[in-house]
Formats: C-alpha cells, sequence, structure tokens
C-alpha cells in the first residue's frame, strides 16, 4: 500500500503556509502506524527532514 506522510505545517520567509509530505510503501495500515512512532523521513532533494504527523492511505492494496 502507498501512502502519504505530512509534516507540521510552517510559515516559508514570503509568508506562505506550507508543509512537507512524501509518499512511501508499506506492506500494512499497520507498518505505516509504527513507522510513523519511531519515524523520520528525509528529503535529500530539500536539505531537510521531517517528522511525520499525518498519514493517509493513497493506494489500496489488491485484495
Amino acid at each position: 500500500m502507498k501512502f502519504r506522510f505530512y509534516s507540521a505545517a510552517f510559515i516559508t520567509p514570503d509568508g506562505k503556509t506550507k508543509c512537507n509530505s512524501s509518499e512511501i510503501e508499506f506492506a500494512s495500515l499497520e507498518e505505516a502506524a509504527d513507522f510513523m512512532r519511531i519515524g523520520v523521513i528525509r528529503q535529500d532533494d530539500l536539505g531537510m527532514a521531517f517528522i511525520p504527523l499525518v498519514c493517509e492511505a493513497i493506494e489500496e492494496e489488491d485484495k
């Protein structure tokens, strides 16, 4: 299953509110939830990392 994780919201220097997000695949919702307890998402292209606060399933597994 594919999940999208979101960071906390922050304000950019130009005054806009944004948050980072990243898509990661896990075998189940339980694995994604476990990752949220201890995981950190690195975004090397942006030169930053974030602790995921929100997770949503964006692709269901085939049953």
